[in-house]
């Protein structure tokens, strides 16, 4: 696969691309957002090809296209498609994008004034309160400009992560996020980070489980009943290179995944 427009190369980037492109943990890499029906990076193809407005991509002066946002309610749900439709994911492949354990979600962000309603980034799950339909991951904005990762367990029973307001940053600019959740004992907490620096920590939490029936979704909630058509919880300003990781990434691989797509958001 071909590297982005005006990337930074050096024989080291060359090498950690590769290496994340190939490496089994990595659940999907969505390098770049192309109008009107593609998306570039791993398993990026998973993702429904609905057409994306050209006023919907970020492009800077140099035609790199950094991002994507996903404010136009009524379409909001660009690139979900369900992978399981009513199916057990052991049977169909999906429990590869299943996970009820150590994951970890990074992702380049911005926006310029304050976040008005729940605003989703990612997620994987399916409509319905039914074990088989929990969520496993969810990465969203709150209207307090919060950032949050929420899962079920049980019968539809909601595990939120709860971190101060104005975590994520509104400054016109991108910004560099990453959320682990990590195992301790029989339960987990979740680290956010902002440009590599940890802001917040959650308290323990219990795992997810059930959840084998589901799709996974940017940029809008995978329980939206027709991946068509919006329900108004599209990320108002502009998200890209959003990458997740079947376990808890190690430190050095995010800050050299952060400086390898930095060069895209200066």
């Amino acid at each position: 696969m071909s590297l982005i427009k005006n990337q930074i190369i050096s024989p080291k980037s060359l090498d950690w691309e590769t290496k994340w492109m190939n490496d089994p943990r990595v659940i999907f890499w969505v390098r770049e957002f192309v109008s009107p029906e593609t998306l570039i990076g791993k398993f990026a193809d998973v993702l429904a090809g609905y057409h994306i407005p050209e006023s919907y991509i970020d492009v800077n002066s140099d035609g790199v296209r950094r991002g994507v946002k996903t404010t136009y309610h009524q379409l909001s749900g660009y690139y979900q498609r369900r992978l399981a439709t009513w199916a057990d994911v052991s049977s169909t492949g999906m429990k590869y994008y299943a996970n009820t354990g150590e994951i970890t979600v990074l992702f380049w962000a911005k926006h310029d004034s304050d976040i008005t309603s729940t605003s989703m980034i990612v997620c994987y799950g399916n409509y319905g309160e039914g074990m088989e339909d929990n969520l496993h991951y969810e990465v969203y904005i709150t209207n307090k400009n919060e950032v949050r990762m929420l899962w079920e367990k049980g019968s539809g029973t909601n595990i939120n992560t709860s971190f101060d307001d104005d975590t994520f940053l509104i400054d016109g600019d991108y910004h560099f996020y990453s959320l682990k959740r990590i195992k301790s004992g029989s339960q987990c907490y979740v680290e956010l980070r902002r440009d590599l620096n940890l802001i917040a920590t959650s308290s323990l939490l219990d795992l997810p489980n059930g959840g084998w029936m589901g799709w996974i979704s940017l940029g809008n909630f995978c329980w939206t009943s027709d991946p068509g058509v919006g329900n108004g919880y599209g990320f108002p300003g502009y998200f890209g290179n959003v990458f997740i990781y079947d376990g808890v990434f190690p430190y050095l691989e995010e800050k050299a995944f952060y400086n390898f797509t930095k060069g895209i958001y200066a």
